[in-house]
Order: structure tokens, then sequence, then C-alpha cells
């Protein structure tokens, strides 16, 4: 019973950090970027992953955190505020260990780093090196004495990233022979293939089929947009669990080490719907030329 209030209060932080972080990304001076963040927050709390973890496995904590951690990034980059840097390395270092599919949290971060770096001039958020160095230490405060670990012992990193003291596999090869089948199921299992971890065994696919179609509109429209840093955050959330997932991975796909890719995909179909909403009401270009351009 405590397990499943721990998963349950888990999948509301996560719908709630689904919507302060989509508050923060499609931030408009007009406001209208409350209607946006609802959106994606509802499409979170529908979402298949969201429903099974948050009534079996606490394995959402992590990926909760994780979204603190970019909405705190993203407010402190718009107000200057050296303690929300902080404050959102120690969250996406709390999100490394407090679950294995939370690992990748600091690399999606520092990928924005890298974003505002070279989108200087295509409407990113203000940052300098001293706001980077304040997220950098409070990540390394916390997991700091992990890390030497790791570094003095890769295996057991190996052995928690691919979880295998919970499936009684003691085996550390890292990382996967084939890692491009991997990606490839991983793929296809958003909207084709079950679950194959041995953790979470759910029979269906990650997406709904009612919404799997945007997908396609949603890579494409990050692709278009990849010079925003909206485009950019959003690729390099999606991006990253997929990749790490395909290295990780003792059979692909893995809903365990794709749980953080549950809020990405939310964000972006909530980003492609916004785009098609704002093509149909430009009188500039037609509609159809605009989701033409996304396929």
């Amino acid at each position: 019973r405590a397990v499943h209030l721990l998963a349950g209060a888990a999948a509301l932080a996560l719908v709630a950090g689904v919507w302060l972080l989509a508050s923060e990304l499609f931030h408009r001076p007009d406001g209208s970027s409350g209607a946006l963040a609802l959106l994606a927050a509802g499409l979170t709390a529908v979402a298949i992953p969201l429903l099974h973890f948050g009534r079996t496995t606490p394995g959402l904590a992590g990926v909760s955190v994780a979204v603190v951690a970019g909405w705190l990034l993203l407010r402190g980059w718009r107000r200057d505020n050296p303690l929300a840097f902080a404050a959102s390395g120690m969250l996406a270092g709390a999100a490394v260990l407090l679950d294995r599919s939370g690992l990748v949290a600091p690399a999606i971060l520092a990928l924005w780093w890298l974003g505002v770096t070279i989108l200087r001039s295509a409407g990113a958020p203000p940052a300098r090196w001293g706001q980077f160095w304040w997220w950098l230490a409070g990540l390394i405060v916390v997991i700091g004495p992990v890390l030497g670990v790791w570094l003095h012992d890769p295996a057991a990193l190996a052995t928690y990233a691919r979880g295998l003291r919970l499936t009684t596999d003691f085996t550390t090869a890292w990382p996967l022979a084939d890692v491009w089948t991997n990606l490839r199921n991983n793929f296809l299992g958003l909207m084709w293939l079950p679950d194959a971890g041995a953790t979470v065994g759910f029979p269906g696919h990650f997406v709904h089929s009612l919404v799997a179609p945007l997908i396609w509109l949603a890579v494409g429209a990050l692709l278009v947009n990849l010079d925003r840093f909206v485009g950019w955050a959003l690729a390099s959330w999606l991006l990253a669990p997929l990749l790490f997932a395909s290295v990780a991975a003792v059979a692909a796909p893995d809903w365990a080490l794709l749980a953080l890719l549950l809020p990405g995909l939310s964000l972006a179909l909530t980003f492609v719907l916004d785009r098609f909403h704002a093509a149909w009401r430009s009188p500039e270009s037609g509609w159809p030329d605009t989701p033409a351009a996304y396929l």
C-alpha cells in the first residue's frame, strides 16, 4: 500500500511539474501560455505510462523531480536567480539517485545550456557562465559521492543503469552490442511494440493510438524549429532518453528506462498542436502548407 501511495503521489507531482515546465517553456507576454500548460498537463495525466506507473512502482519519482529541475532552470534564466540554478542542479542530481531513468536528466539540462549558448540570437533565454557554475555546483553537491564510486568502478554504474539487481542478472557488459536495434525498437515501442523490460511488463504501447500519428508531426515540427530554443529543448528531451535507453536496456523497449520520455512527448505534442493553431489563424500562409512541411 505504501508503494502504491508513493507511486500515486509521484504521478500527481509529475502532472503538476509538467504544468510548471510548460508555463515557462511556452512563456508569452500576453499570458496565452496558460492554455498550453494545461494542455501539456492534461496529455500527461491521461498518458498510458503515467496511469501504469502511477499505480504500480514509484518509478515516476525521478521523472517528476527532473521536470521540476527543468522548470527551475528556465525560471532562473528568466529571473536571473542563482538559487534557482543551484536548486535545479540539486534536483537533477536527485533524479539520478531516485531512479535509473533519471541518469539522463543532467544530460538533458546540459544540452539546454548548450542551446542557450548557440541560439542567443534565436529567442533563447539570456545565460552567462556564472549561472552555469551555480547549476553545476548544485548537481555535484548531490551526486558527488556516488559519482566518485562510479568513476572508480564503472561496472557499478552499468549495474545501476541496466537495473541488473532488479532482474537478478549480474552481467555487466556495457554498452550493448546492438544499440541500433534497441533504438529502432524503442522508437517502434512508442506506437507498436509492447514493453519488453523485466520490471514493468505492460502489454500495450507507450503512446495511445489516437495520439500516435501526431508523433510524426511533432518530429517534423521540432526539426523545423531546431533554430529556436523551444525546439532545441524539446528535441533534447526526446532524443537523450531514447539514446540512453538504447544503450542501457537489456531488452528494448524498456518502459522503466523510457519513463523520462513521457513529459517530453506531452510537451512536444502540445508544441505541434500550438503550431497548427498558429498556422490556422495566420493570414500569410495557409495551414496546409505547414503540415506538409512538418511531414
